[in-house]
């Protein structure tokens, strides 16, 4: 979600543990990437992701470095901290209401 709206749920497939290597070319470079072209359309922005293992793997930041134009690095964002993350306040939402 952002400013320019929001995009769709990507779903990784039931049963795959998502690793770096599967959290970097199934979310990163199958959803992530192609915003630069589609939602943001070259436009600037900022990625930001939270301190999931995956998301902490040392080969992470290097291709969020190589694809994503910005990005905060799980260092410079509190884990666990709600007033934070806008997650929290539309998407579990939404999710919450879909499933009940």
């Amino acid at each position: 979600m952002s400013h320019q709206g929001v995009t769709h749920l990507h779903f990784c497939e039931k049963g795959v543990k998502t690793g770096a290597r599967v959290y970097q070319k199934g979310v990163l470079q199958g959803a992530v990437k192609p915003l630069n072209t589609t939602v943001f359309n070259g436009q600037k922005w900022v990625f930001q992701q939270e301190s999931a293992p995956a998301h902490k793997a040392k080969t992470t930041p290097e291709w969020l470095w190589q694809n994503v134009l910005a990005f905060i690095s799980t260092e410079d964002w509190p884990s666990g901290s709600p007033d934070l993350n806008p997650l929290d306040y539309k998407l579990w939402a939404l999710l919450r209401d879909m499933a009940c």
